[in-house]
């Protein structure tokens, strides 16, 4: 957890920066140098998300300094409709070596229209722009396309939306408007879940089972989250593996039945809700191979924290292993968009196919 340094109340807006010098200057912690590699741009649907929002700020801020620029509505806001916190703080608490700032704006509904000419000379020049957006990526906020044309790439999470379906086809009509494109935190939390399901057809005498894959079978949690990583897995497994959609994704159902063609052969794909909660949204991901001798691969969360059972059957041979597994909480998702400094096209391919699932085309 960060060390806040130094901090202020509500100010108003044209006070920031010099209130900013006089904490580094003056309350700033001694000999800790300030860090910034990029700006973090965040927006926020209400003041009640916003101390979520800073913890997980702060933790990421050890990978990634920044400046970071919160934008929250709040209706209690006192005239002109425009007011701003400013902090100081130590990512690190072992050390002082480096320290970063944030600015909250705090904005009521009658400013909100005019609050992109505010961020913009917060804005740290020569570094590039993350626009994390937590409020509803509909078209019907004016801001958005205002801070779009600033950003160079666009950070959105399903899990916290309550129609994942449509936030996925609104992600994908907006990737091509952003340099970097986008990326969605459920899909950084699934990098553990393609990386083992990857290794475990690493070995040449199992290459060939990628080839007669028949069926799919993918546990999920029982929420946005869950809905969501099962339409990324499944995008991203057919986009690598060259299947086509045959049917269309029911929404809202429990049990979700889809099927795939490879080739001349179809496969199939059974989608059922586990358990609420754990450390990751997909909770088991099993893959049956058919041919001479079938064999499944499980992929599955461990009771172990932090931890993964692999189990391989070919034929009447069964491999059972627990290996250690990074499950990405939000704050090391964000973290790990962030490294990403271009276009993910892995997930924009997955991103379509999985457009292909919601809409039937």
């Amino acid at each position: 957890m960060a060390v806040t340094e130094a901090g202020v109340g509500l100010i108003p807006i044209h006070e920031v920066e010099a209130t900013l010098r006089h904490l580094w200057q003056v309350e700033g912690m001694a000999g800790g140098a300030r860090a910034t590699t990029l700006n973090l741009l965040v927006v926020l649907p209400d003041v009640a998300a916003l101390d979520e929002a800073q913890e997980t700020v702060e933790v990421v801020a050890a990978h990634h300094p920044s400046r970071a620029i919160f934008v929250v509505p709040d209706a209690s806001t006192p005239d002109p409709g425009l007011a701003a916190e400013v902090r100081v703080f130590c990512p690190m608490p072992e050390t002082t070596a480096f320290c970063c700032e944030y600015i909250v704006l705090h904005v009521r509904e009658d400013a909100w229209p005019h609050v992109h000419s505010t961020v913009l000379p917060f804005l740290l020049p020569e570094l590039p722009v993350s626009l994390w957006w937590e409020r509803p990526l509909d078209g019907d906020d004016h801001l958005f396309p205002r801070l779009q044309a600033l950003a160079d790439v666009l950070v959105v999470d399903s899990a916290v939306t309550t129609e994942p379906e449509g936030l996925i086809q609104r992600l994908l009509a907006q990737s091509a408007r952003f340099p970097w494109g986008c990326v969605d935190l459920v899909w950084a939390r699934l990098l553990p879940w393609r990386e083992l399901l990857a290794q475990t057809f690493d070995p040449l005498d199992r290459r060939p089972y990628l080839h007669n894959i028949d069926r799919v079978s993918l546990r999920v949690t029982p929420d946005a989250a869950g809905t969501a990583a099962a339409l990324y897995f499944m995008g991203w497994l057919a986009s690598r593996l060259g299947w086509t959609p045959v049917s269309r994704w029911r929404r809202g159902a429990a049990t979700r039945e889809l099927s795939f063609r490879r080739g001349e052969e179809k496969v199939r794909v059974s989608i059922t809700r586990g358990q609420e909660g754990g450390e990751t949204p997909l909770l088991r991901a099993r893959v049956h191979a058919g041919g001479v001798s079938p064999a499944t691969f499980t992929i599955a969360q461990s009771d172990e924290p932090n931890h993964a059972e692999i189990t391989v059957q070919v034929g009447h041979t069964h491999v059972r292993q627990v290996v250690p597994a990074r499950w990405p909480d939000r704050a090391t998702a964000l973290s790990d968009a962030l490294h990403i400094a271009g276009r993910d096209r892995v997930f924009e391919e997955t991103l379509r196919l999985a457009e292909r699932l919601i809409t039937g085309a």
